[in-house]
């Protein structure tokens, strides 16, 4: 089976790339293959993740999944805001 993945680090001081190597083990464990990668270094925080929603919009995302995204990302808004 074929799948995509999402690569994000926080800040340009990390690296998203550097969980791929992780990434590729567990997905060869279970017999999936990258596709396509998405990687990005851009804030949680903040929903400016260009390659998140070139991602959600490719049309190989359900809506479940989809949805799952949308909350994370704006319960994680809320929870930045609150901390402000």
């Amino acid at each position: 089976m074929f799948v995509r993945a999402y690569l994000r680090a926080s800040s340009s001081e990390q690296d998203a790339m550097r969980a791929r190597g992780a990434l590729d083990s567990f997905a060869a464990e279970r017999g999936l293959r990258i596709a396509a990668r998405y990687v990005e270094n851009e804030s949680g925080a903040k929903l400016h993740r260009p390659e998140l929603f070139r991602l959600l919009g490719s049309g190989l995302v359900d809506y479940s999944q989809k949805m799952t995204v949308a909350a994370r990302a704006m319960a994680e808004k809320k929870a930045v805001g609150q901390r402000s």
